[in-house]
Order: C-alpha cells, then sequence, then structure tokens
C-alpha cells in the first residue's frame, strides 16, 4: 500500500515566503522595465506616424497636376483645415511625360483638421475613388494620420504670403508654391508640446496639362 505524503503547513509558508522575497526583489526591476518601454515608445511611435503622415501627404501632393486625358478638379485649402484635390497616388506621373491616361484610378484627397471631443485635435486622411459616371461609386478609405494634437492647420504659400484658403479655380487652374503643415502635440496633460513646420514644395504647373499647350507659343 502506498502512502501520499502532502506538503506540511510549515513547507507552505516556507513556499510562500520565497515567493513574496522574489517578487519584492524583482518587482522593482519589472516595474522600470515596463516604464522604459512605454517612455520608448512614447518617443518612437509618434515619430514614426508623423514621417508615415507627411511621406503620405508628399505622395498626394506629387500626383496632383493631372496627365493629359484624366479628369481635373479644383485644388481647394477652407480656412486651414480641410484641403481637398485629385489625385493619382503612387507612382507620381508628371503631366509633361504622362500623355495617356494611367491605369491609376483617380482618387479625391482630403486631408482635414478635427476635434476629438476632449479638447484635442487630430488630422485625417479621406481617399475616395473616382468614378466617371459616378463620382461616389467606389469605396471611401479613412485614415487617422496624427492623433492627440494641442494645435493643426495647413496654409499655402504664395509668393511671400501665407494664407489658410485657396482655390485653384480662381487661380488659372495653378498650384500654390507650397503647403505648409503646422501643429503641435499635446503633452500629457493636454498644453501643447513644440510646434513643428513642414513645408512640402509644389509644381508649378497647370494642374490640367491641356492648359500648358494653350498657353504654349
Amino acid at each position: 500500500m502506498t502512502t501520499l505524503r502532502a506538503f506540511t503547513l510549515v513547507e507552505l509558508v516556507l513556499a510562500l515566503g520565497l515567493g513574496a522575497l522574489l517578487m519584492a526583489i524583482m518587482g522593482p526591476a519589472l516595474l522600470a522595465s515596463l516604464r522604459s518601454l512605454d517612455a520608448w515608445r512614447s518617443l518612437v511611435e509618434p515619430g514614426h506616424q508623423t514621417r508615415l503622415a507627411l511621406d503620405m501627404l508628399r505622395e498626394d501632393l506629387s500626383a496632383c497636376p493631372r496627365p493629359a486625358g484624366l479628369r481635373t478638379t479644383a485644388f481647394r485649402l477652407e480656412d486651414g483645415h480641410r484641403l481637398s484635390f485629385t489625385s493619382l497616388g503612387s507612382p507620381a506621373l508628371h503631366p509633361t511625360v504622362a500623355i495617356t491616361p494611367a491605369q491609376e484610378p483617380q482618387r479625391l484627397i482630403t486631408w482635414s483638421v478635427t476635434e476629438t471631443g476632449d479638447g484635442l485635435i487630430r488630422l485625417a486622411r479621406r481617399s475616395t475613388a473616382i468614378d466617371d459616371a459616378d463620382p461616389t461609386s467606389d469605396g471611401i478609405n479613412d485614415d487617422i494620420m496624427l492623433d492627440r494634437l494641442a494645435t493643426c492647420s495647413f496654409s499655402v504659400m504664395i509668393a511671400t504670403q501665407l494664407l489658410s484658403g485657396y482655390d485653384s479655380d480662381d487661380r488659372d487652374a495653378r498650384l500654390p508654391l507650397a503647403i505648409v503643415l503646422r501643429y503641435a502635440p499635446a503633452r500629457r496633460d493636454g498644453r501643447p508640446g513644440q510646434e513643428r513646420i513642414h513645408h512640402i514644395a509644389l509644381p508649378q504647373v497647370p494642374l490640367d496639362p491641356l492648359l500648358a499647350a494653350e498657353d504654349g507659343p
């Protein structure tokens, strides 16, 4: 007959004491590691998100001028908070090179600055595929590009002026010299952090290359 032996009360107390001692020793080190990881993420992730947003904005803007044969719509900035234009996306095709309609669908791109309801601001991007028969016939993609901002605004550069509004229909279907994005991330207490300014130069050509041909010699 086999006799089963259980842990004694003294052994259980000793095991619990050793476990508590190990937790007391390792706990602070584990908490420090978690705080370091959180601090690293707070430094690295916003920078990665910012680079992604700026790269996508540059890509959209680089494909603003329409290759010959494609429909042209206005390039507009409303009150510094809503930037809208059509774009072919990647790869960008310069109008002097692309003389036939591209295979990529045209997309209506909207970059907008909106409030989130908690006193903060976000920068969002909407991409809508355009169909010649029905501009709303295709899918819509919404992306939050920059979040938890204290301030954010767009402006356009015209000569030496910065304007919060622009309509290419009123300027011979031409693009401004550059787009300027200004924003300040919100700190943990909600106050504005350091303001950041990014300039993106635009090609100085008509939105519709057919207009360039009419203006030529």
